[in-house]
C-alpha cells in the first residue's frame, strides 16, 4: 500500500506526478541494473555493501510502483465518475 495522500491532488496534479514517477521508475530500474551488472564477486570485502544497497534499491523501486499504482487507480475512478 502506498503511504502517500493523493486525495488533495487535482487531476492535473495526479498526472503530473504519474508522469514523474514513471520517469523515476525507469531511472531506478537502470541503476539497479547497472549495479547488478557491478556487483563483485562473493568473496569480494565490499559484496555484502554493495548487495544491500542494491536491495535498497529495489525495495524504493517498488514504493514508486505503488505509488504510480495508487494515481493510476484514482484517476480511472476520476474518469468513470
Amino acid at each position: 500500500e502506498s503511504k502517500k495522500d493523493y486525495s488533495k491532488f487535482t487531476p492535473l496534479e495526479l498526472d503530473q506526478e504519474r508522469r514523474n514517477l514513471a520517469s523515476l521508475i525507469c531511472r531506478r530500474r537502470q541503476t539497479i541494473e547497472k549495479k547488478e551488472k557491478e556487483l563483485p564477486v562473493k568473496s569480494d570485502p565490499n559484496y555484502n555493501k554493495k548487495y544491500i544497497a542494491i536491495q535498497f534499491k529495489k525495495e524504493q523501486l517498488e514504493e514508486l510502483i505503488l505509488d504510480e499504482n495508487k494515481i493510476v487507480s484514482i484517476l480511472k475512478s476520476i474518469a468513470t465518475s
